[in-house]
């Protein structure tokens, strides 16, 4: 299990760390008054956000082609981070606030009043490089596990999840009843403060759900 951050990864930023990363669940993305949700729970993330836009129906796509392809884990891997790619710039054409960013642009952008989209695949392409420890390249992590993992990498304060169901009583919970994958009970740091959010409930009625990554 990785440490509750990685001190010496060439992912962590320079002069500030994220207030919050928070992923939102692809299947969220179908929601009509998606912007005015985000907008509501916005204040809450800091001045330092730094999102994760799930895959959504564009990373179901490339399962379906892996299964009748045979196209083997690795490469329906790097073709599903492909997939965060279109899912994020979705997001980014539907609120004008956010916008896909490089890892050397996110920091402005927090001086911009810019909500940075992180690209999956650069962060995977970054640690590579370094030789640093990544989720493994296969189905069991998806954009839950990631976002926990970039949450640990920076060194994030919390870690927010925007999903389309309520929570379990603790994350390993979670994890056995398939709310989160497998993976991510592995990868997010012990201590670190989880915040989850049931985004299909009626506009204003969501419920904050606080959990600690000690609860596993």
């Amino acid at each position: 299990m990785p440490a509750a951050h990685e001190s010496r990864s060439v992912l962590r930023f320079v002069s500030a760390s994220p207030s919050a990363v928070v992923k939102l669940g692809g299947s969220l993305l179908d929601l009509p008054d998606l912007v005015s949700r985000l907008e509501h729970w916005r204040p809450l993330w800091g001045a330092r956000p730094l999102l994760v836009v799930g895959g959504g129906a564009a990373a179901n796509l490339v399962r379906e082609w892996d299964q009748q392809s045979q196209l083997g884990e690795q490469r329906a891997h790097w073709l599903a981070l492909d997939s965060l790619e279109l899912t994020a710039r979705f997001l980014a054409a539907l609120w004008p606030v956010a916008r896909v960013v490089s890892r050397s642009e996110i920091e402005s952008s927090w001086g911009q009043g810019v909500l940075p989209v992180i690209r999956p695949r650069e962060w995977f392409e970054a640690a590579g490089r370094a030789s640093e420890r990544t989720p493994p390249h296969t189905w069991e992590t998806t954009t839950d596990t990631i976002a926990a993992w970039v949450a640990s990498v920076s060194q994030a304060e919390s870690l927010w999840l925007l999903k389309s169901v309520e929570c379990a009583d603790s994350l390993g919970e979670a994890a056995r009843l398939e709310l989160v994958d497998p993976q991510f009970v592995h990868w997010v740091p012990t201590g670190l403060p989880v915040q989850w959010v049931n985004f299909r409930e009626v506009s204003g009625t969501a419920r904050l759900r606080r959990l600690n990554a000690l609860e596993k």
